[in-house]
């Protein structure tokens, strides 16, 4: 089951497969929709170095950690141990006791690693796809002026391989932190080197002294903001560091319902904003901001009656619909119709919608 799951998620990851398909796949094949769609992110966060927080078993693990290198070379495996280190400080920090066997087998894969990050390996037609991307970084240095050597990006600022000259800056969406010397950089603490030798900061760079904010202002980005605010303030959401949260657990009332998280929503709108991605329809400008209040739907790319209580991701897994296009989705009992498939219609029909 390890190897089918490897390589259903790894099509998803290279595109040539739909996650709702890929999911179906290992369902037919007996896996739950829950695991399967864990097993699928799973290996996004190993590729990009992200910390994952549904935990694959030991034989899983280590299957997609060898296949990893093999497929994508030595630099995607030194960012999936990272990952790994991540998930099981995570799953330390619940109390359910050490993966005794995961260390060890996080051990003995970083005992493989070169001492140095190397060139990415790339296997047939296979390109590697970092979360972090120099040329983004180089993009905001020279946008916002900022005198750096050396210059580093990641989107959400918590992860970064090692500033290697100085003056040196780390860059997320937001903004940047610049380190004026080696000394400097070495003194701050937020910053947490890893075994792997890339560098981990635990509430994004956006938490340290000194951290400039440039965001760029537009329609779309303050409106997600205004409902992001909205959400914290309604809901008491409090920590502006955001975790996802798990959707899909069934609840029990007087009919069986299913959970959404109207974090998850927030955060969803503050990425895409809030006008619909099929028909571009934005009740901000139809009805006023005034009325409107940035209403629009968010819709589960994969019916939330199947998440099984999976870690989401709000920026890939959730998308902003109108109410039309929204319901047009879900027109067809036990099957939803993805945002490609509504343009398809919408082209068809020549007309749009809201």
């Amino acid at each position: 089951m390890s190897e089918m799951a490897y390589k259903a998620a790894k099509a998803v990851y290279q595109g040539t497969m739909k996650k709702a398909a890929g999911i179906a796949e290992l369902a037919r094949a007996g896996m739950n929709s829950g695991s399967a769609a864990d097993c699928i992110n799973n290996l996004k966060h190993m590729l990009e170095g992200e910390r994952y927080t549904r935990t694959l078993n030991f034989y899983a693990t280590r299957y997609y950690l060898t296949n990893i290198r093999s497929d994508f070379g030595v630099d995607a495996l030194r960012r999936a141990c990272a990952a790994l280190e991540l998930h099981l400080d995570y799953y330390d920090s619940l109390g359910h006791g050490r993966q005794v066997k995961l260390r060890k087998l996080l051990k003995d894969q970083l005992a493989t690693l070169p001492p140095g990050p190397s060139q990415a390996e790339r296997k047939g037609s296979v390109v590697v796809r970092p979360t972090q991307r120099t040329g983004t970084a180089k993009t905001l240095s020279a946008r916002w002026g900022v005198q750096a050597k050396h210059v580093l990006y990641h989107k959400d600022g918590t992860w970064y391989h090692g500033l290697k000259d100085f003056p040196g800056a780390l860059f997320d969406a937001d903004g940047y932190i610049l380190f004026e010397t080696e000394e400097e950089f070495r003194r701050c603490a937020a910053v947490r080197p890893m075994p792997s030798g890339d560098l981990w900061v635990d509430d994004g760079i956006s938490s340290i002294s000194g951290y400039v904010r440039k965001t760029v202002s537009d329609a779309g980005q303050d409106a997600a903001g205004s409902a992001i605010e909205t959400e914290m303030i309604t809901h008491g959401v409090t920590n502006p560091t955001f975790i996802p949260d798990p959707e899909g657990r069934a609840m029990i009332r007087k009919h069986v319902t299913y959970e959404r998280s109207r974090r998850n929503r927030a955060e969803s709108i503050r990425f895409h904003g809030t006008k619909c991605k099929a028909c571009l329809f934005d009740f901000n400008k139809t009805y006023g901001p005034t009325h409107a209040k940035d209403y629009i739907e968010v819709h589960h790319v994969l019916a939330v009656s199947e998440q099984a209580d999976r870690e989401i991701d709000p920026c890939v897994d959730l998308v902003p619909l109108c109410s039309n296009c929204h319901s047009m989705a879900h027109r067809e009992h036990g099957r939803v119709l993805s945002v490609e498939e509504l343009l398809a219609l919408l082209a068809g029909g020549g007309g749009g919608a809201g």
